[in-house]
């Protein structure tokens, strides 16, 4: 990216900063740059980002906006448009902007909100670069890459989501015109929710049941354009679209609905790179290649843990503990001065937990991350035996972390009384991000029970071989071979994290076996699958939970072990949080560890006073550990949740603002309530 050196504009406002502030940053006791750096990835990703932040606020493009708090859905939707014209036009001039500088710019241009092109890049572009056969890129990415073909991605239909063996559009090839004819035969398969769809996105590539020679051979993606290059009509010839209407949250994005009636594409429109449709109708595929299909899906679901789970939930513990530093309330002890509020270990604990977690899920999801590109090089090549241990593990930490990380964005607004149900906050906002997070791209009873699914058929090939020496570095299931034929070893309390790791994977094992006995009991009564299956769902999914904890307290556990020789400061307030996540885990599900680990109830216990004194810990650090995350503050949108800390005249402005003080008296008043007391 080009460097501007005319920037002016800071990523927060540090020129008056709250005195309590000032004296609670003197109490750090770590490298924030370096805890920063771990966040991001690297040192590098780091700078990165905070250039292609400063390039978005020094833009005047992205400047003087309309508050985002009080725009109506029409509104909400033009400034969308009017930003995302003015994004595409700088990736247009500045090619040099990296994929990395794009992602980075994207977030701070739409803070807490869903461009309505983003499906264009999270799953339009990808998903057509994996399937499109060479001679489909040549024709189509040019204009895909330059913006002039603008594409959403298009599989949930009215009545369909999870299950894409159900989608009920078709695509049944007429030989006599060499085209696919895209139809919805129901009510139901109207295409749902895509973002995108409704006013934006000229093209989408749509999943859809191929049907050649009388036959259906499954579910398959096809390029469609839905609007004229030109006018930006829809096209006719059997094509209704629309916007779905208003939503809890994403008011900005235009989701939609396509209908379509007997729409004819050109045979050419179907991607094949793994599967094509001959001139003749005939049609082949390459059985290596067939499940590329899933990989955009398993990306976004790995993107999700770090920019959803991570950024969501560290975005409302900052606005919470900036909060706490701040607010003064009740008296601690007669005629002394009203404590601030983080003083009081009621708020510490729930406070510092999600703090914890929000660590926990940034640096387990740098590491999906990572897994998943290291991964996706070998898939791309063919070779495809990584694919269901990266689609397992990417469904069952979206879900955890997703779940966790929603209970406690609303655990942090409640924490800031009545301030954090004002949308001055941020944490509104925040929450109806991340909650629609918990919905798209797989349900979680589903992606649990998919990561169950995968689970079982290790544990059943571990059985039958005490060596995990087959399976690569990387398997994160690598744990049921090496315990299954061990003693379980003797824990000793306060546990160390290496003790930490394994109880938690004695639990999972525990919970994978319980799993498995549970199916095969129904299974022996002379229960159909199908429905042993079902009525095992809760011990499925309750091992699914406990493989994606071993996975999160696993990756934090690597990440100390490289701090250890980096950084003592570091070292030791990262082990705190991560000491404080697992605690937490392990109280939570006591029963489970008792009975996994061999644990008493008087060591329960001792992790509860563990857990006491770790918020003890903690305490002096937790605006720097906040600070670390390294949020601008436009960001956060947050009058609670600023750099500076100056909260009550931030909230005071935001009131004046309002639209209804436009007047001193609303015309409504004399309209309807005066109009009672005249008759």
């Amino acid at each position: 990216m080009k460097q501007d050196e005319t920037m002016k504009v800071k990523r927060y406002d540090d020129t008056n900063v709250n005195p309590d502030f000032v004296a609670e940053r003197k109490k750090c006791t770590f490298n924030i740059e370096l805890l920063t750096n771990i966040i991001d990835g690297s040192s590098y990703l780091t700078e990165t980002r905070r250039q292609a932040q400063l390039a978005v606020l020094n833009n005047e493009s992205f400047s003087n906006l309309p508050d985002r708090y009080y725009a109506s859905r029409d509104e909400a939707y033009a400034q969308n448009i009017r930003k995302s014209a003015a994004y595409i036009k700088l990736l247009k001039e500045d090619k040099s902007i990296s994929r990395a500088e794009s992602y980075f710019m994207q977030c701070l241009i739409f803070p807490n909100e869903v461009p309505p092109f983003s499906l264009h890049t999270t799953m339009f572009t990808p998903t057509f670069e994996s399937m499109a056969d060479e001679e489909q890129k040549k024709l189509w990415m040019p204009r895909i890459e330059n913006y002039e073909i603008l594409g959403t991605y298009i599989q949930t239909e009215m009545g369909h989501g999870t299950n894409v063996r159900g989608l009920e559009t078709t695509a049944t090839f007429d030989p006599s015109t060499d085209e696919f004819i895209i139809h919805s035969p129901t009510l139901t398969s109207i295409k749902w929710w895509p973002g995108g769809l409704g006013k934006t996105c000229n093209c989408a590539i749509v999943m859809a049941s191929l049907i050649t020679n009388g036959r259906n051979e499954g579910i398959h993606p096809f390029i469609v354009q839905l609007r004229d290059f030109e006018t930006h009509e829809p096209l006719k010839g059997g094509l209704t679209i629309g916007d779905i209407g208003t939503k809890l949250g994403f008011h900005g994005m235009d989701n939609g609905f396509v209908k379509f009636d007997q729409f004819r594409i050109p045979r050419r429109n179907m991607l094949m790179k793994s599967a094509k449709v001959t001139r003749d109708g005939t049609y082949q595929k390459e059985k290596k290649l067939e499940k590329l299909k899933y990989g955009s899906m398993v990306f976004v679901r790995a993107m999700l843990v770090f920019n959803q789970a991570g950024q969501g939930l560290a975005q409302a513990v900052t606005i919470a503990a900036r909060y706490s530093c701040v607010r003064r309330q009740s008296e601690y002890a007669p005629g002394q001065e009203e404590p601030h509020i983080i003083e009081y270990q009621a708020q510490q604990h729930i406070l510092f937990t999600e703090l914890a977690a929000s660590y926990i899920f940034y640096i387990a999801g740098n590491k999906l991350r990572e897994l998943y590109f290291t991964m996706n090089y070998d898939i791309q090549k063919g070779d495809l035996s990584d694919l269901p241990e990266l689609h397992a593990l990417s469904a069952g930490l979206k879900a955890l972390t997703l779940d966790e990380a929603v209970v406690g964005i609303e655990r942090c607004r409640l924490i800031c009384g009545g301030h954090g149900y004002s949308a001055a906050s941020g944490i509104p906002k925040i929450y109806t991000e991340v909650v629609a997070a918990c919905t798209y791209e797989g349900v979680h009873p589903v992606l649990y029970l998919q990561t169950a699914r995968y689970l079982l058929k290790v544990y059943q090939a571990a059985l039958l071989s005490s060596s995990a020496s087959s399976l690569p570095d990387n398997q994160s299931s690598k744990y049921i071979f090496r315990h299954l034929h061990s003693e379980r070893p003797r824990f000793h309390f306060p546990l160390s994290f290496v003790e930490i790791v394994e109880a938690f994977e004695r639990r999972a094992l525990m919970c994978i076996e319980k799993a498995s006995k549970k199916l095969d009991g129904l299974l022996a009564t002379g229960r159909p699958h199908h429905e042993a299956w079902n009525y095992s769902a809760c011990y499925l999914i309750r091992a699914a939970k406990a493989h994606s904890h071993v996975y999160l307290t696993s990756s934090v556990h690597e990440q100390l072990e490289t701090v250890r020789q980096e950084d003592a400061g570091v070292y030791t307030v990262l082990g705190q949080l991560f000491e404080l996540y697992a605690l937490k885990s392990i109280v939570d599900h006591a029963v489970e560890f008792i009975e996994s680990c061999g644990i008493t109830t008087d060591q329960i216990n001792i992790c509860i006073e563990r857990i006491e004194a770790l918020l003890l810990n903690i305490r002096p650090n937790v605006l720097p550990l906040v600070d670390a995350f390294d949020f601008p503050d436009r960001l956060l949108g947050s009058a609670l949740g600023c750099y500076d800390g100056n909260v009550y005249q931030r909230l005071y402005e935001y009131a004046l603002n309002s639209p209804l003080n436009k007047s001193t008296v609303n015309v409504a008043y004399f309209v309807y309530y005066i109009a009672i007391n005249i008759s």
